[in-house]
């Protein structure tokens, strides 16, 4: 776990050392803490004897959610070999619940030649997800087709392609998602097992996903860190081209177009009959 502050100082050194050091395990996770590291390790669990063992489980119940990823030091440190691609790590933060201190994963922190540079909340993270195709888990929320209450779809599958294409000069990277559901949980009388329906909410997720990978873009541009790997995808197809491109992709990345095509399908649904409502008597 690393402080803040040595985060922004950068984890270069210390990356070096701990992958020298013959005790070290290159499948440790690593974290960075939203203030000091030490108030994470303070942080006592009822359940877990041990502050590590508390963190571990943490980390593992927080993947379920599809909002974060586990990175390990030989992840992260391929990361800080690589020309382009940024190195992310999970942000832990601390809050006061009565007498005890309690941990959450907040986001997580992209780096920069080893610093770090920018922060991505859990729907933004959850936008990185869907282009790498670690989506495993987690729910979509969207309105019901009258509008008159939501309904939630649990993501069952997803998986996703992409392709980069150099077109008149632009770099334009193709993202396609495809995303199985069930719908699980409706918060409206209307009926949803019809045809209209359906497409109606499949529309209304692709939208959902379309907006939480162009928010992690925006949010990456900003800070200017490559944190989706598009550089060695385009190292990969246009290797000819990426030797002009290479030096130049700080300044190229920003300017990178994404055409997303998003297919969604409600595959299962625990609806099977018109939601329970009044009867014309009771109303």
């Amino acid at each position: 776990i690393f402080g803040n502050d040595i985060a922004k100082e950068g984890l270069q050194e210390y990356i070096d050392f701990f992958l020298r050091a013959h005790e070290m395990r290159p499948t440790a996770l690593i974290l960075v803490a939203k203030d000091r590291a030490s108030d994470v390790m303070d942080a006592k669990a009822e359940t877990e004897k041990y502050p590590a063992f508390n963190i571990a489980k943490l980390v593992e119940n927080y993947g379920h959610t599809s909002n974060f990823y586990a990175v390990n030091m030989k992840d992260f440190a391929s990361c800080l070999m690589s020309s382009t691609t940024a190195p992310m790590a999970p942000l832990v933060s601390i809050i006061q619940n009565g007498e005890n201190k309690e941990i959450y994963v907040s986001g997580m922190v992209a780096f920069k030649e080893g610093k770090m540079v920018g922060e991505l909340n859990h729907d933004e993270v959850r936008g990185l997800l869907w282009v790498l195709g670690k989506v495993k888990s987690g729910v979509i929320i969207v309105s019901s087709p009258n509008e008159e209450g939501h309904v939630v779809l649990e993501i069952m599958k997803a998986k996703s392609k992409v392709t980069p294409e150099i077109k008149d000069g632009n770099i334009v990277m193709n993202i396609k998602i495809k995303e199985d559901s069930s719908l699980s949980e409706q918060t409206t009388t209307e009926n949803l097992a019809t045809k209209e329906a359906f497409e109606k909410i499949q529309e209304a997720a692709a939208e959902v996903i379309r907006q939480e990978v162009m928010a992690a873009f925006d949010k990456s541009r900003e800070s200017n860190v490559d944190i989706f790997g598009f550089g060695e995808k385009l190292h990969k197809k246009y290797n000819k081209e990426w030797n002009d491109l290479k030096d130049n992709w700080d300044a190229i990345y920003p300017t990178i177009e994404l055409n997303i095509d998003v297919e969604t399908k409600i595959i299962k649904t625990d609806l099977l009959k018109k939601p329970a409502a009044p009867s014309e008597g009771e109303k």
